[in-house]
């Protein structure tokens, strides 16, 4: 929580925690607390900040630009960035972690993976995995 707090505070998005009257003080006080010396921008970057946190935040984040009525219309425009504008992250970043999820050879669990994603978050996967079926 610490990270995710101060994360957010150095992308200034915790500025409209800060300036909400209906929140309370102790909870402005430490938004504003996260925020000391982190060099926050004026302008807050809620994209930036969400893909810093990585992929269970990246996910609110796109769930959240649906959601203007929640967030606000700059907020909201700025997190839509999340949802096309992404890069892919590399086979080499991809790889290990589904080596270590499935804790099998994945030449053993897929008949091929296409390492080049298409976009974020999707890879080409030739047949369902056995475990599937």
């Amino acid at each position: 929580m610490l990270r995710w707090g101060r994360t957010l505070a150095r992308h200034g998005a915790l500025r409209g925690v800060e300036a909400d009257p209906r929140l309370p003080a102790s909870l402005r006080r430490l938004a504003g607390l996260a925020r000391f010396g982190a060099g926050a921008p004026t302008t807050p970057r809620y994209a930036q900040a969400m893909q810093a946190l990585g992929p269970a935040a990246i996910k609110l984040g796109q769930a959240l630009a649906t959601r203007p009525d929640l967030v606000g219309e700059a907020a909201a425009h700025d997190l839509q960035r999340l949802q096309d504008s992404l890069p892919p992250d590399s086979w080499r970043a991809v790889e290990p972690a589904l080596r270590m999820a499935f804790d099998k050879p994945l030449e053993t669990l897929f008949a091929s993976i296409e390492p080049k994603a298409v976009g974020a978050a999707s890879m080409i996967i030739t047949s369902k995995p056995p475990w599937f079926m």
